[in-house]
């Protein structure tokens, strides 16, 4: 592409991740000139949604630069791809019949729930990407029942079938057979009060409120009065708390936003994006990106970003592509900018550890059943659990449909399900629930008869130093076993012929790995930097996605943070809330409406006015139905703009996806 790119641009956009993507289309809608650049030959970064063969050479990547440089890789670590099924097969080869149907697959690196009413949904539609971004409702989310065991793994030794429908609406809690009439009551009650709330948790926290801190789950029990089953039920399937140490407050209001969200698009919370989900929605802001203008470079080395003479002035030149352009602002995603152009005293901050992921891919050839295939009532461990002794050890656990287990039902598995393993009690409050969240042939992640399913556990610091959580397979081994156990009540329903079938159930493909967030790089989250002046036009963007504290206080985003401790439910949210912020803090530091004293802005001070210029456009847009939009030279994009009455004392900006006059601001509905 020799001589395709212009001399300058206004924006140079690194990494094709679902922030910075969301951050094109809204600066491209907006008049900006934008260049975007990936070094992949991908879409979404860390987002992505990959097919096995893409999967299979990031799993490579991965491994070979965290065995080289455990600070400077990224956040990926121990990553272990195999193909159990497939035992003939080379270590590292991709099996002759996954290859044939390796592009029906699309696997989801941050595989992520969407709430129906939040940031996200509100973007897309103002976008107008939701128009070829296309969701199922999440059908079935379910509670796993165990009893305790001397062990503090997960135990199969339950009576009945272990996996627990959660009611979570007022039509879930009608119909529910199971629940007593009290409980029933005392959970209306529970739901009504987390619905009629007002206060975020910020304000919580402002308010001195004592209660702030109360564990969510001692809450249910002791003042809402419900059983431990059923607490359990509220805290981590309706909640989806990851650990018991969850406060009220944070988990109020994440009932709220399910609440909130129930009915919007069906009875159901949640959206599970098709495709693989955040890796297709970042392909669909770019590709809003590119019809409004901005120019797209894939599969291209950067050889070379430095700063130049000026204020806000970027050099780049790419491989392949003859001369150089420059940029006025310069937004890359984190890992990427840490390897191109190191922060002077970063790296301690970068040593510091966080909170690690632990996450699994399983690829099946059946469905896990969400209600008992058998015809009669005999108990769960009568066929699964003596069947997965005699296998030894359980490691491949499952149970052949033909041998010892009863009749089946036809039941029609969902396409989309939840299953949250709740922390276990022998492991103490540090312990973090464990989800799996299924996806069938109707997602197109996977083709006819495969099903993923998606494993995720955050946890805490003393979780991961104090349990010896060494790696994310020795991890997730109890519960991938109870997976299989459970899938192996139900009949295959991929057939093969390049592997044997008398070995019980096998994973197509299992992948683990674990991802560790540093708070260094967290500190950073929308910064202009301010320990360089070469960092004043220049961002950051870390993932998992993290916002600033000012935002955080401000209350505009609790719905999305309270969720920031779940990955699964929080991090599109958070996502989208993180494109905004830094939207908002390029228009407060390349406008106008910085202030005129020539001194720099600290990052809480650019922040602050970010909120009160958004604030003050919010309002102008109110009183003023058709805005006028002016967009000068570079990115000196605020300008004066009058209502037809004259008005003049009001600056109308550029907007984040403003709202048209085609109804789009009828989102509600």
């Amino acid at each position: 592409m020799s001589g395709a790119l212009d001399a300058h641009y206004d924006v140079v956009l690194i990494g094709t991740s679902l922030p910075n993507a969301i951050l094109s289309a809204a600066l491209s809608r907006s008049g900006y000139k934008v260049l975007h650049i990936d070094e992949a030959d991908h879409y979404g970064g860390p987002w992505a949604s990959l097919t096995l063969q893409e999967l299979l050479d990031w799993s490579r990547s991965s491994s070979s630069s965290s065995s080289t440089s455990a600070l400077d890789s990224g956040t990926i670590r121990d990553v272990d791809l195999s193909f159990p099924a497939y035992p003939s097969v080379d270590a590292g080869s991709l099996p002759a019949e996954l290859q044939r149907l390796n592009r029906h697959f699309s696997l989801s690196l941050a595989p992520a729930l969407l709430p129906c009413k939040g940031p996200t949904i509100d973007v897309l539609v103002r976008s107008k990407v939701a128009s070829y971004c296309t969701f199922r409702l999440l059908e079935r989310t379910s509670v796993y029942h165990a009893t305790p065991s001397s062990s503090s793994l997960p135990s199969a030794e339950v009576e009945g079938w272990p996996l627990r429908k959660v009611p979570s609406s007022k039509e879930d809690i009608f119909k529910d057979k199971t629940m007593k009439l009290a409980d029933k009551r005392r959970l209306m009650k529970l739901l009504q009060a987390a619905a009629s709330s007002t206060s975020t948790v910020a304000e919580q926290q402002e308010d001195g409120d004592g209660t702030r801190d109360e564990s969510f789950l001692h809450y249910l029990t002791d003042e809402a009065k419900l059983s431990m089953d059923l607490a359990r039920d509220v805290a981590y399937g309706v909640a989806l708390c990851s650990s018991s140490k969850d406060s009220k407050a944070a988990s109020m209001e994440r009932i709220k936003t399910h609440i909130d969200s129930v009915g919007r698009y069906g009875n159901s919370a949640y959206l599970v994006g098709q495709y693989g989900g955040a890796g297709e929605m970042a392909q669909c802001f770019c590709r809003a990106a590119a019809v409004q203008g901005a120019t797209f470079v894939l599969s291209h080395r950067i050889e070379r970003l430095e700063k130049d003479e000026g204020p806000r002035s970027w050099k780049l030149k790419l491989e392949g592509v003859d001369g150089e352009t420059s940029s006025d602002f310069v937004v890359g995603d984190a890992d990427c900018l840490r390897q191109r152009l190191p922060r002077k005293g970063a790296a301690a901050r970068r040593g510091k550890k966080g909170r690690t992921i632990m996450k699994g891919v399983l690829v099946l050839d059946r469905s896990i059943p969400f209600d008992d295939p058998s015809s009669s009532s005999a108990s769960f461990t009568a066929a699964g659990e003596e069947q997965v002794q005699e296998g030894g050890e359980g490691e491949e656990g499952g149970v052949s449909p033909s041998e010892g287990a009863p009749e089946k039902q036809k039941l029609t598995p969902p396409e989309t399900a939840l299953i949250v393993f709740p922390p276990s009690e022998e492991s103490g409050p540090n312990s973090s629930a464990v989800t799996a969240l299924q996806m069938g042939e109707g997602t197109f992640s996977c083709p006819k008869g495969t099903y993923v399913v998606y494993l995720s556990s955050p946890l805490s610091h003393d979780t991961d130093g104090e349990t010896g959580a060494t790696d994310p397979k020795t991890f997730f081994q109890p519960y991938r076993n109870i997976l299989l156990r459970l899938a192996g009540r139900n009949s295959q329903e991929f057939e093969s012929k390049e592997r044997q079938q008398d070995e019980g159930l096998k994973p197509l493909m299992e992948l683990y790995y674990s991802q560790v967030e540093e708070e260094g790089e967290d500190s950073d989250a929308g910064e202009m930097g301010e320990e360089k002046k070469e960092e004043e036009s220049i961002i950051r963007v870390p993932f998992p996605p993290q916002l600033s504290e000012s935002t955080l206080a401000s209350g505009i985003s609790s719905s999305s943070s309270s969720s920031s401790n779940n990955n699964l439910v929080g991090s599109l949210d958070l996502a989208s809330r993180q494109a905004e912020e830094i939207f908002w803090d390029m228009m407060v530091s390349l406008s106008r409406e910085s202030p005129s004293s020539g001194g720099k802005q600290t990052r809480e001070q650019r922040h602050a006015a970010a909120q009160d210029l958004r604030q003050r456009t919010a309002e102008a847009n109110r009183r003023q139905r058709k805005m006028t939009y002016a967009v000068g030279q570079g990115l000196g994009g605020v300008v004066e703009a009058t209502e037809a009455e004259g008005k003049q004392d009001d600056p109308v900006v550029v907007d984040f996806f403003p709202i048209e006059e085609d109804g789009d601001e009828e989102t509600d509905e």
